[in-house]
């Protein structure tokens, strides 16, 4: 026979008491779920490609780019714009633009004495403004037009544009090339005041993300982030601000062709 002391009761039915309560009693909350991830954009890039350090030409107070086409004369816009179709002759080789080539060819003959003209008026022009010197000079400004246009982050929209120029050129009657050039070289500058557009809104992109994202995620690009780089002179290179980036191999200058003050208007 069991005996049950009243001690021995109390002690069980305190117990079963303790249990029950517990097994009623409210959970601890569990911890809140960590913050979704935040999503942090790419480091801005250069547009197609360009040297995040390349020059940028400035816009002046009248709202007009100093590119080598800004304030010349009216056969200096011819001549540079002759120079820019050898430069889409050379650089533009795809299939499609093959037309450009064979326009050129038919500009030669066509103008050939408008050209031969237009090169002794700028012959004058160059002469009259820096003496005995001139030819220097002009070579060195030439190597600037045929490399503004070879400008490789836009050789495709400079190709397009080209090809129209040619198509164009191809109802010039001989004597109309003023008018030609003072209709098309615009267009043609369409194309690099557009990259150079994109250019500076990448500079102020990078500049906002350095400031956001550049101590916790990368150093900032050390390159100057404002539009105050100042020109290149002539027959110096242009200095460069130091870059933390990887280097980048600077694009090589397309092929000059001979100087028209001693060949004429034969060949380029």
């Amino acid at each position: 026979m069991i005996r049950v002391t009243f001690t021995k009761f109390r002690t069980l039915a305190v117990a079963a008491g303790l249990s029950t309560l517990a097994g009623c009693a409210t959970p601890p909350p569990s911890p809140p779920p960590p913050p979704p991830p935040v999503a942090i954009p790419a480091r801005p890039v250069p547009p197609n490609g360009a040297a995040p350090t390349m020059y940028i030409p400035p816009v002046n107070a009248f709202g007009v780019r100093q590119t080598v086409n800004a304030d010349i004369s009216a056969a200096q816009r011819i001549w540079n714009l002759r120079s820019a179709y050898v430069v889409a002759s050379l650089n533009c080789t795809d299939v499609a633009y093959a037309p450009i080539l064979d326009g050129y060819k038919r500009f030669l003959v066509t103008h050939k004495k408008e050209l031969a003209r237009t090169n002794d008026v700028v012959e004058k022009e160059w002469r009259t403004k820096h003496g005995t010197g001139y030819q220097r000079a002009r070579d060195s400004y030439t190597t600037q037009v045929y490399n503004y246009f070879a400008l490789p982050p836009t050789i495709h929209e400079f190709c397009n544009a080209a090809l129209q120029m040619s198509n164009n050129s191809l109802s010039i009657a001989p004597g109309q090339l003023e008018a030609f050039a003072f209709q098309e070289l615009p267009r043609l500058e369409a194309v690099f005041d557009g990259f150079y557009r994109s250019f500076e809104q990448y500079k102020v992109d990078i500049a906002l993300w350095d400031a956001q994202y550049g101590a916790l995620y990368g150093q900032p690009q050390a390159v100057r982030l404002s539009a105050d780089y100042q020109p290149p002179v002539a027959g110096q290179a242009a200095e460069q601000p130091v870059s933390v980036s990887a280097p980048q191999p600077a694009p090589s200058p397309i092929p000059v062709p001979p100087s028209t003050s001693s060949t004429g208007t034969s060949g380029w």
